[in-house]
């Protein structure tokens, strides 16, 4: 490699990246910060690197460089939210949100994210706007059609968050998390037998899933079925879940995940 060459420890560093050795991503995204200090992208990815070892303040200063370089660099903006997001820093997550929307007005990924922000404050409405308009640009996206069943779970439109954990189901059928909150939203509807089968499904894909047992043992009660509700319950003790827990249960439903 060569070693004036600083693309090349930019590419190195990535590598690294992906392979989760950051200490030697971050020591390539130095070098190429000497080689090319007019790039922001090394910025990034070395804040990135910090952020994944827990040092979010190194990795604000890095997203700060490179806005520094370049104001128009999307990534700077959203990297720099995700880790105020993570640092509880809420407002200013969403400040850099709202500038990368400025930026990309049409990418998903900033009103999905500042929904997320918005939801973390309690901003349920704000939230609700985002997601909705993330779904409206990529339909396809399950953890978009999810956050706005949870931000409609919130809000008490039941009805409606069950259709959106429904949409997030058809692109992720898998997903035991948006399985157990439809079926504990049925439940709280009645639709008893619904929930049943979400739970059917999620021990399918997980038999070793306790939350799952308990969610159907507090729907089979519901339905009179103390057999099966007894049954899940032992597979859930079973599992690991306190005694006591697994009993109380079938007299209130398992909060979501």
């Amino acid at each position: 490699m060569n070693p004036d060459y600083g693309v090349a420890y930019r590419n190195r560093g990535i590598e690294y990246l992906a392979r989760g050795e950051l200490e030697l991503a971050i020591s390539d995204f130095n070098r190429t910060i000497e080689l090319e200090p007019g790039l922001p992208s090394p910025y990034v990815s070395r804040g990135f690197a910090h952020a994944t070892l827990g040092d979010l303040t190194a990795a604000v200063e890095d997203y700060d460089r490179a806005i520094s370089v370049d104001p128009a660099y999307l990534d700077s903006y959203i990297n720099r939210a995700s880790a105020y997001d993570a640092m509880g820093r809420f407002e200013e997550a969403i400040s850099d949100y709202t500038t990368a929307l400025l930026l990309a007005p049409n990418s998903p990924t900033p009103y999905f994210n500042r929904g997320a922000s918005y939801h973390a404050q309690g901003d349920l409405q704000n939230a609700l706007a985002d997601f909705k308009k993330a779904v409206s640009l990529d339909s396809s996206s399950a953890p978009a059609w999810y956050n706005l069943g949870v931000a409609h779970e919130d809000l008490g439109d039941l009805e409606q968050a069950v259709a959106d954990y429904t949409q997030a189901i058809a692109f992720a059928p898998e997903d035991i998390n948006t399985l157990i909150n439809r079926a504990l939203v049925n439940s709280t509807l009645e639709y008893h037998l619904l929930a049943v089968a979400d739970m059917d499904r999620a021990v399918q894909i997980d038999p070793t899933y306790a939350k799952a047992y308990l969610v159907r043992a507090y729907a089979h009660a519901q339905l009179v079925r103390e057999v099966q509700s007894q049954a899940d319950i032992d597979r859930a003790v079973a599992l690991g879940v306190d005694h006591a827990k697994a009993e109380k249960s079938i007299t209130e439903p398992t909060p979501s995940p």
